[in-house]
């Protein structure tokens, strides 16, 4: 009886695993090997490396012979792991945005265990948790692990936090140690579901020897060290590495229950080739480009007994498809709030269910980073691919990517079939979808350069989403937190894409602000972190003293932190004169643009018009634009020369100008006549021309026809700067300084700005000065003193009479010094300059008279006349 119970309880306990087992949520181990192109593997028609083990993964599962990466590794991994495309995601090379969602995030929220082993290339080690994964071991916490520590041979490895120690690491193999821990990470967990993301480090370069190469002992570990001819080792390593992962699969007893995704993350590097074609030559990779050669890649799922063996899919698949393809096989809903998701499911498709196969496929391809160039977007049919307008190409190339896989040949319009057509503009209507949706990414905390008291220059970086979508970016700020553009100051830089930095002026002295970047496009405007500061107070300049005909004393109060000032003289109280220049350009060099100007690549000389020796600019599409240079002061009058050339007269064109803030629209001129009139726009025209202009665009807003557009002219004010010699942004240290070499009774300015830890602030109140009228031609002093003489019992005073004439005074050549006594006691003359340099000494008895002066230089002297204990000082000024 007891043993019957026994092996009953045994059969309950069997049933009771079985249930679970069959109930338990599958296993999902995600490889992604780097750098592996389509080619490089045999069971795509590779025949320069051996992959036994994946072929063998092909065998047993399904082969997708369309799927599609972005051309290089850290956009490849942010579609893959967020299931978005790159303009609504990508922040920087190797950093995702820490409030992205990605697979890791939903798979632990529905209970799985996560881990992540091999290349991260997402962000510091703190990100690998924040994006959903409880367990990692991995390579390239930063991009000075890239640039300085080996992936391979004595590896740089960040395991849960710590880096690996020396002494686990020397001399051991990166690989080897990340499949150790996938290893260990599948049995710990057999019991539950798990999720393993392992991006691979193999076959990234360097290019160097494994552990299976006699090299390997001596190999030097440097991460500059690369040799080429070790690729295929390299791959035949990784083989063997999916192999041991494969096989401890099959020991757990988990075959059944466990989904492998294998795929490459981009093209094999152009440094290699990928196999050998059928006029028997070698093939290179194409890592980088954004040909099939650089964006398709290997994708290999096998799953046993769900997934029929040996199935060859054709459908089209791009990385945002894996997030919702995984949730698909955790049968659970793919999220709702993880923003605007982009990929479609093919998890039907892996038990050969309808599901809903792509018509086309997508990429937003942002190449900053380590080969940083500029944005390319694409769509693209299993035949045809159509490339965006881009800041390299104004003209979108479509091509048959089946008969031109290498994209050596554009299809242009006159040779388009009608089904062409039809998928062109299909293709079209797809981009120009996500361009409206794509919300620009701008860096979230912008960096102030310097700040002063009614000034700053703000720095910041729009990381993603630049070329045609971003219409308006600056800064925007005001004294309210989170400051709007609808409902506050702002600039605007014209930056698309990459670092931009902008100045704010007029802000007010010793006030609190709060200031961000921005970028604007169709679908709206994103802001950055705001950053809040308060402006510097201004100096305070007081009131003058010591004013004589020729100088004065200029004062300012204390400024706390100073440690210097800047003092400037003027005779204009705005230290400016206005002048009136004009710029004239007739373009007589053609599309040629002037300095500072800037003319779309597509407008044409109108050469047929005017003749060779007088071309003018000709406006043939929509859109395009001539973009004046900054003036240096506000315009006063804008003149050009324009002609309609259309066969009615529904062309436009748009004039505007720039204030420093923002562009305003001047006038929206239609109906332009086909004879050439001039447009004037200035204060009495109407519409009248605005103040306060500083640049001037126009732009062919409606196409009908050529435009004729020529002899610009811009008329405006120019602030010269206007100060007293030598005094213009003089350096002091004092809270006062002696202005010297000024003319006598005339107006004068002065105003000082303080030097606070390197920044000098802009303004401070100005104090008017009137120099006094002219000294006299002969200065005559008189002094009478006191001496006094002792003897044994009286006291008696004895007075002494001490004149000294100077003529002229000032004087254009000489002086001439006189003097007169009551006595002929010995009299000594010394003229010294404005330092204390001594130019001239002599001496005397009685009365006598000194000539001196003839080759000092213009300016002013001082002379000490001495007779006994008596002294007198006189002031002369030698004049130009």
């Amino acid at each position: 009886m007891e043993y019957t119970r026994f092996a009953f309880a045994i059969v309950l306990t069997i049933i009771v695993i079985n249930i679970k087992a069959q109930n338990q949520k599958p296993n999902i181990i995600l490889i992604l090997a780097d750098d592996i192109g389509y080619k490089s593997l045999t069971c795509y028609g590779g025949n320069l490396n051996s992959t036994p083990n994946i072929d063998k993964l092909a065998k047993q599962g399904m082969r997708f012979t369309r799927c599609n990466s972005s051309p290089l590794c850290s956009p490849s991994r942010f579609m893959l792991l967020t299931g978005k495309y790159n303009f609504r995601n990508y922040s920087d090379w190797g950093a995702m945005d820490l409030n992205q969602k990605t697979i890791g995030n939903m798979m632990k929220d529905v209970g799985y265990k996560t881990g992540c082993y091999g290349k991260w290339q997402l962000g510091s080690r703190q990100s690998i948790n924040i994006f959903g994964f409880d367990n990692y071991c991995v390579y390239l916490d930063s991009t000075h692990d890239f640039l300085n520590y080996s992936r391979y041979k004595s590896p740089h490895i960040v395991s849960n936090g710590k880096y690996l120690a020396d002494s686990k690491t020397l001399n051991k193999y990166g690989e080897d140690i990340f499949t150790d821990s996938v290893l260990n990470f599948i049995e710990s967990h057999q019991s539950t579901p798990f999720f393993v993301y392992y991006p691979m480090v193999l076959g990234h370069e360097p290019f160097c020897p494994t552990p299976d190469d006699p090299a390997f002992l001596d190999w030097n570990s440097n991460p500059d060290n690369s040799d080429t001819a070790f690729h295929t080792s390299m791959i035949k390593y990784m083989d063997k590495k999916i192999g041991q992962i494969m096989n401890k699969i099959k020991s757990l007893g988990i075959e059944d229950k466990t989904i492998v995704i294998f795929a490459g993350d981009n093209g094999t590097p152009r440094t290699i080739f990928d196999y050998t074609g059928n006029d028997g030559n070698l093939i290179k990779g194409g890592k980088g480009t954004t040909t099939a050669a650089g964006t398709r890649v290997p994708l290999i799922v096998t799953w046993r007994n769900t997934i029929v063996p040996g199935t060859v899919n054709k459908d089209l698949i791009d990385f945002t498809d894996f997030l919702p393809t995984v949730a698909g096989i955790a049968n659970i809903p793919v999220p709702t709030d993880y923003g605007p998701l982009d990929g479609v499911s093919f998890y039907p498709r892996l038990t050969n269910q309808p599901g809903t196969p792509r018509d086309w496929i997508f990429c937003h391809y942002d190449r900053t980073g380590p080969n940083g160039a500029p944005l390319v977007r694409w769509a693209q049919t299993v035949s045809y691919k159509l490339y965006d307008t881009s800041s390299l190409k104004k003209v979108r190339l479509f091509y048959n990517i089946v008969k031109d896989s290498r994209e050596k040949n554009p299809i242009s319009d006159s040779l388009l079939t009608a089904n062409e057509k039809k998928v062109k503009q299909q293709l079209l209507d797809v981009i120009n979808n996500y361009v409206a949706q794509g919300i620009p990414i701008i860096s979230s905390n912008p960096s102030i350069l310097f700040i002063n008291d009614s000034s700053l220059k703000l720095k910041d970086t729009i990381k993603a989403n630049g070329g045609s979508t971003v219409t308006a970016s600056g800064a925007v700020w005001g004294t309210k937190p989170n400051p709007k553009i609808s409902s506050s100051n702002h600039t605007s830089t014209e930056t698309l894409q990459g670092p931009f930095s902008t100045i704010i002026t007029g802000l007010t002295p010793n006030t609190t602000y709060y200031i961000r970047a921005y970028a604007t496009n169709f679908a709206g405007t994103v802001y950055s972190n705001q950053v809040k500061f308060t402006t510097l107070d201004v100096p305070v300049a007081t009131k003058a003293t010591g004013i004589d005909s020729n100088k004065f004393i200029a004062n300012w109060k204390a400024y706390a932190g100073a440690t210097n000032y800047r003092l400037d003289v003027s005779t204009s109280p705005t230290f400016t004169r206005i002048t009136t220049p004009t710029i004239t350009e007739g373009f007589d060099s053609g599309i040629i643009a002037p300095e500072g100007w800037t003319i779309s690549s597509n407008i044409k000389a109108a050469t047929s018009v005017f003749g060779v020796s007088a071309p003018a600019l000709k406006f043939t599409a929509s859109k395009q634009r001539i973009t004046t240079a900054l003036l240096s002061g506000p315009a006063i009058q804008l003149k050009f020369w324009i002609k309609g050339m259309g066969t009615d007269d529904t062309s436009s064109l748009l004039v505007e100008g720039f204030d420093g803030n923002s562009w305003k629209v001047i006038a929206n001129l239609t109906k332009l006549a086909r004879k050439g009139v001039i447009k004037t726009f200035n204060a009495s025209s109407n519409p009248q021309l605005s103040q306060d202009f500083i640049q001037f665009r126009f732009t062919y807003t409606r196409n009908a026809g050529a435009l004729i557009f020529d002899d610009v002219s811009i008329k405006y004010n120019k602030p010269v700067p206007l100060f007293v010699p030598g005094y213009r942004n003089l350096l002091v240290q004092t809270n006062s300084k002696i202005v010297t070499g000024l003319q006598a009774g005339t107006n004068y300015y002065y105003r000082v700005r303080a030097v606070k830890e390197g920044i000098t602030t802009d303004n401070s109140n100005v104090i008017g000065v009137i120099t006094k009228k002219a000294a006299s031609i002969i200065a005559t002093a008189k002094l009478y003193a006191a001496e006094i003489v002792t003897n044994s019992d009286t006291v008696n005073l004895a007075k002494r009479q001490f004149a000294v004439q100077v003529f002229p005074n000032p004087s254009p050549g000489e002086f001439m010094l006189t003097l007169q006594t009551g006595n002929k006691e010995n009299v000594n003359i010394t003229v010294t300059d404005t330092r204390g340099k001594i130019l001239y000494r002599s001496s005397g008895n009685g009365n006598c008279t000194f000539t001196f002066g003839k080759t000092f230089a213009p300016g002013e002297y001082f002379i000490s006349v001495t007779c006994g204990k008596l002294n007198r000082y006189i002031k002369v000024i030698k004049m130009r």
